[in-house]
């Protein structure tokens, strides 16, 4: 079935003062009026935000506990693994958490599942495939296994250690991975639980850098 697509309703007289007031694109000031920033001032600290201006990540629910886990793995040089997705955000979480770990000088490599051949998410097979190739690595998804159930009962039933970090809705059960992280975690009150895949892998990475270097600055 064909869809198309509609822009949402603007005010073009708004645009070009966002646009020139910003100095940025009539495009541009369309998007972020669209979203509900109009005045330039709270426009400019959206998209030129400081890490210094963002919550700490490990406030957020099990980011304390998976970034332990993979500067321990850092440290004993095992292979770490990066289960990713096929679409935008699910590649752009892979690709934060890669470039955090090859920049520490860690073993890692990544596994994008095939839309057609492997479905969504994690899958029993891949697993058994991983960890026969190596039983000692850690194995982290992002952007998907937060209703993966089976799929990390077998991980834990091999010992194969697992990290799930996602932002989907969650089932009733959650999966017993190593450890979770996720924005709505049962029992959280975080201040954004609508953060992307990708935000919470560049958080989780950002924790990683911060037990790398002195505690405060994400630098080793």
């Amino acid at each position: 079935m064909t869809q198309n697509w509609r822009f949402a309703p603007h005010d073009e007289s708004q645009v070009r003062r966002l646009s020139s007031e910003m100095r940025i694109s009539p495009l541009l000031a369309q998007v972020l009026i669209a979203r509900g920033l109009q005045d330039a001032t709270v426009a400019r600290s959206f998209i030129d935000a400081r890490m210094t201006e963002l919550l700490e990540p490990c406030s957020m629910p099990g980011v304390e506990s998976a970034s332990d886990r993979i500067v321990a793995a850092l440290k004993e040089k095992r292979r770490i693994t990066i289960y990713g997705d096929y679409d935008v955000d699910g590649m752009t979480a892979t690709s934060i958490l890669l470039q955090c770990i090859t920049l520490a000088q860690g073993q890692c490599d990544y596994f994008i599942p095939n839309r057609l051949d492997d479905g969504y998410g994690l899958n029993c097979d891949a697993i058994r495939e991983l960890y026969e190739e190596d039983p000692q690595r850690l194995l982290i998804t992002v952007d998907c296994g937060i209703t993966s159930v089976k799929e990390a009962a077998l991980a834990r039933e091999l010992g194969l250690e697992l990290i799930i970090t996602d932002h989907h809705q969650m089932a009733d059960e959650l999966p017993a991975a190593d450890c979770l992280v996720h924005p709505r975690l049962p029992d959280s009150d975080y201040e954004f639980p609508h953060l992307c895949g990708a935000g919470v892998a560049l958080k989780l990475a950002w924790a990683v850098w911060q037990k790398l270097g002195d505690g405060q600055k994400a630098s080793p």
